[in-house]
């Protein structure tokens, strides 16, 4: 993401622990701290625009605390994007009842932490934050309540990502962007949501 939005003219900063993606990040030019997320410096970056934690705060033991940094990284106005699982959300838990399941989500200690919006959205108001937009990409519960076990069955692994950019290239590619993007917003309002915009 960092890149992107490089090449389009901002100034970027990213944190990354592993030194082959560092590596590979500085050569578009990114300035990248060497750190795990909870360690980092913010304030050895200028003052941020915009912030995304994609997939963080379920790893960390002290996610509050990151929020809170990049609350005061941020310039007023500054936008915040966060997304995490939804792994309890009622396809996940649909999936599970229905064809008798297990919790194959659960990766311990991998993920310390499990959010919905309502609990996401707790969190970032603690620390000053408003949300301003509330959307989802692709439910992958969809595809298991389909019985397409990716979980369980390695080929049916090799299917999520076909079907997701197929799914959304027939709306892309037609001129139906908005119709995509309003069908995530909608299934964000049923609880099937992974990501929320907030800012300051």
């Amino acid at each position: 993401m960092a890149a992107y939005f490089k090449q389009k003219g901002w100034g970027a900063c990213a944190i990354e622990p592993s030194k082959d993606s560092r590596a590979f990040q500085e050569k578009f030019g990114i300035t990248v701290l060497g750190d795990f997320v909870q360690d980092a410096d913010f304030a050895s970056c200028a003052k941020f625009s915009f912030v995304s934690l994609s997939f963080v705060l379920e790893h960390l033991e002290d996610p509050i605390e990151t929020i809170r940094q990049a609350y005061q990284a941020l310039e007023p106005g500054g936008i915040i994007m966060v997304s995490t699982p939804n792994d309890f959300s009622p396809g996940q838990l649909a999936f599970h009842d229905f064809y008798k399941e297990e919790y194959r989500w659960i990766f311990v200690p991998d993920h310390i932490n499990y959010f919905d919006f309502h609990s996401l959205t707790a969190l970032l108001k603690r620390a000053g934050f408003t949300i301003i937009r509330r959307t989802t990409d692709f439910p992958l519960e969809f595809l298991l309540l389909g019985g397409i076990n990716y979980y369980a069955n390695p080929e049916d692994q090799m299917k999520v990502n076909p079907f997701i950019q197929n799914f959304e290239s027939a709306f892309k590619t037609t001129n139906k962007s908005k119709n995509l993007e309003d069908l995530y917003v909608g299934l964000a309002q049923q609880g099937l949501d992974a990501a929320a915009y907030y800012m300051q």
